[in-house]
């Protein structure tokens, strides 16, 4: 990882049992910030495990405003 270049966002969702998961996206991006919202992703199958899931992004350095939707 070359963090001159690169810009890394960490998403944790939490702990939970039988959970939706959800990913990162860029919902809108202007002159001065770009907006990342959360995207619940389409439950594939029943589970009773217990999750903390996490996803880890890249994006190139930017001098925007990074700016994360709920």
């Amino acid at each position: 990882m070359d963090f001159s270049k690169d810009l890394v966002i960490i998403h944790c969702s939490g702990e939970a049992v039988n959970a939706v998961l959800s990913e990162l996206y860029v919902k809108q991006e202007s002159e001065d910030s770009v907006h990342i919202a959360i995207k619940k992703m389409d439950k594939k199958e029943n589970s009773t495990a217990a999750m903390s899931p996490f996803s880890v992004y890249t994006i190139p350095l930017t001098k925007k405003k990074i700016v994360i939707d709920k």
